[in-house]
C-alpha cells in the first residue's frame, strides 16, 4: 500500500502549526506568571525591607555616635532612644515583622536565616544573651540583599545609591570576618559614614563584590583558597589607601591590623594545604 504523501504533509502541517502554538502559549503564559510572582514577591517583601535594612544600618551606626558622644551604655541608649524612629532594635523589629507576614515570598534558606535571628533577637530582648548579636543581623540582611538584588535585575529595576552603599558596607564586613579582621569588621559600624562616602567609588564598590563572590564560591576549595585570599588582602589594602586619602589617621590602624591578620590567616592556609 502506497503512501499519499501529499494528504500526509497537507495534514501534519496544521497539527504541528497549531501544537507549537499551543507549546510557545504555554511558555508564554509561564513567563508571565513568572514575572508577576517576581514583581509581587518585590513589591510585598524585598523593596519595602530593603529600605528598612538601610535605615536599621544607618541607626546602628547613629547609636555609636551617640554613646560615645554621651558616654553612655547600651541600657542608657536604649532608654533614651526607646521612643524614636531611629532606635536600631525597634528598626530591625519592624524588619522581622514584615518578613513574618509576606514569608510566602521568601525561598527556604532566607526564611531559615530569618528564624535564626529572629530567634537570637528574641533572645536579646528578655535578657538571655548579653548584647547585641550585630554579626547575625548582617548576615541576616546579606542574605536577604542578594535575593533583593536577583529580583530586581530580573525585574529591570535601577538600585537606588543608598543600596548600593548598604551593598559596599555589607561587603567589607563580611571580606574582614573571612580574612580574620575581626576587630575591624566588628567596629566596621562606627566607620559607616566613611564608607558610605567611598561607596560612590564604582571601581570599588565591584571590586568588593567580587572579592567576596570569589571567596564564597571557592571557600571549600582548598588549594585555591591562598590565591583568593592574597586577592583579598590586596584588596583591603587598596581601600586602606583609598581611606588614607580622606583620614590617614584610621588608614594606618587599618593597615596594622590588615597585615597582621593576613600573615595569621595565610599562615593557617599553608597548614591546611600539607
Amino acid at each position: 500500500m502506497q503512501i499519499d504523501w501529499s494528504t500526509v504533509i497537507s495534514v501534519s502541517i496544521p497539527l504541528l502549526a497549531a501544537t507549537s502554538g499551543q507549546i510557545i502559549a504555554h511558555q508564554l503564559t509561564q513567563k508571565r506568571e513568572k514575572q508577576k510572582h517576581n514583581k509581587e514577591c518585590f513589591q510585598n517583601l524585598y523593596s519595602p525591607i530593603m529600605f528598612l535594612i538601610n535605615d536599621y544600618i544607618t541607626a546602628e551606626a547613629l547609636k555609636v555616635i551617640l554613646m560615645n558622644e554621651e558616654n553612655c551604655s547600651e541600657e542608657e541608649f536604649e532608654e533614651k532612644a526607646k521612643d524614636t524612629y531611629f532606635n536600631p532594635d525597634r528598626i530591625f523589629d519592624e524588619i522581622l515583622n514584615l518578613f513574618s507576614l509576606n514569608l510566602r515570598y521568601a525561598n527556604h534558606d532566607l526564611i531559615s536565616h530569618f528564624y535564626d535571628v529572629k530567634v537570637l533577637f528574641q533572645m536579646e530582648r528578655i535578657r538571655e544573651i548579653d548584647g547585641v548579636r550585630l554579626g547575625e543581623r548582617i548576615e541576616f540582611c546579606y542574605r536577604f540583599l542578594q535575593d533583593y538584588l536577583k529580583y530586581a535585575e530580573d525585574l529591570s529595576i535601577l538600585l537606588p545609591r543608598k543600596i548600593n552603599t548598604d551593598l559596599f558596607f555589607i561587603s567589607i564586613y563580611k571580606i574582614l570576618d573571612y580574612c580574620n579582621c575581626f576587630n575591624l569588621s566588628r567596629g566596621l559600624i562606627k566607620d559607616h559614614i566613611l564608607l558610605d562616602h567611598l561607596s560612590q567609588n564604582n571601581k570599588l564598590t565591584k571590586q568588593a563584590a567580587k572579592i567576596l563572590k570569589n571567596i564564597e564560591r571557592n571557600n571549600s576549595k582548598r588549594y585555591d583558597r591562598i590565591k583568593i585570599y592574597t586577592k583579598a588582602f590586596e584588596f583591603l589594602n587598596d581601600l586602606c589607601s583609598n581611606i588614607d586619602k580622606i583620614l590617614p589617621d584610621i588608614a594606618e590602624v587599618w593597615r596594622a591590623e590588615i597585615e597582621n591578620c593576613k600573615q595569621h590567616k595565610l599562615k593557617l592556609l599553608c597548614k591546611e594545604r600539607r
